[in-house]
């Protein structure tokens, strides 16, 4: 389970370097650690973060100081950090820049091998589609029409996929999987509310896990909401019995 845990952390990275490939977007690297700085989407923690050395938590003071200068330059409202909850040093870090607890996303984890993956996903296809998930992310999380739009720019990192799940020869559920050693990371699992109890949500997440398998990954790992946890149990994920918690730092 710890090694699960220490993938979920750590398939932040490549999720994290995928935002610095929005126009006008960068990352900064220093000492262990990387934050993303993303001016187009300015009052979303979540695109502006930092992920940092676990086994040095200070590293997590000093890539916050970094950081903070570049997000008033770059105009940026809200941006965040990941800890695990438990982790006193840099929660008391966190605090010590302003920033308070956001969102406790839950670490959840799996062999690939025991997982339910008898879904059908006929009506899946494997697409780089961002401008789509940005769209089914705003509508799964009602966020206003647009806001995650840079996202839609950006180009393919090497071995990221992405899958969309169409109903009526509409895009209605997506999930974007990252390469992680022999971890498979998913995130941005989004479908559209209004066709919600039709299974695209399962179906996007089947055929991602069936890709990673044959792939030659090991595991697969991921953050759960609230909401999203039960599809996750039900496909054979385990609560790894910690949250990947974002602090947030949220400007007037």
């Amino acid at each position: 389970m710890t090694a699960l845990l220490d993938s979920c952390y750590g398939n932040l990275e490549p999720f994290i370097r995928m935002f610095g490939r929005a126009p006008g977007a960068r990352v900064l690297d220093q000492d262990g650690t990387i934050s993303s700085v993303v001016p187009a989407i300015p009052q979303a923690s979540l695109f502006n973060s930092t992920m940092y050395d676990r086994d040095r938590p200070e590293t997590l003071d000093v890539a916050l100081t970094a950081a903070e200068p570049e997000y008033a330059a770059a105009g940026v409202k809200a941006w965040g950090a990941w800890i695990l909850d438990g982790d006193g040093a840099a929660q008391r870090i966190a605090a010590e820049h302003g920033m308070r607890l956001d969102s406790i996303p839950r670490a959840m984890g799996a062999e690939l091998a025991a997982l339910d993956l008898s879904a059908d996903i006929s009506a899946v296809h494997e697409r780089w589609d961002m401008p789509e998930a940005a769209r089914l992310n705003e509508l799964a999380y009602a966020q206003a029409p647009g806001m995650f739009g840079a996202l839609g720019a950006v180009d393919q990192p090497e071995g990221v996929r992405c899958f969309i799940a169409e109903s009526d020869g509409t895009a209605a559920a997506c999930v974007v999987s990252f390469p992680n050693g022999d971890d498979c990371g998913i995130f941005w699992v989004a479908a559209d509310p209004v066709l919600h109890g039709r299974g695209l949500a399962k179906a996007v997440m089947t055929a991602a896990l069936k890709a990673a398998i044959e792939d030659g990954f090991r595991t697969t790992t991921l953050q759960a909401t609230r909401a999203g946890a039960p599809l996750y149990l039900r496909l054979g994920y385990e609560d790894l019995g910690r949250s990947v918690n974002l602090w947030e730092k949220r400007l007037k």
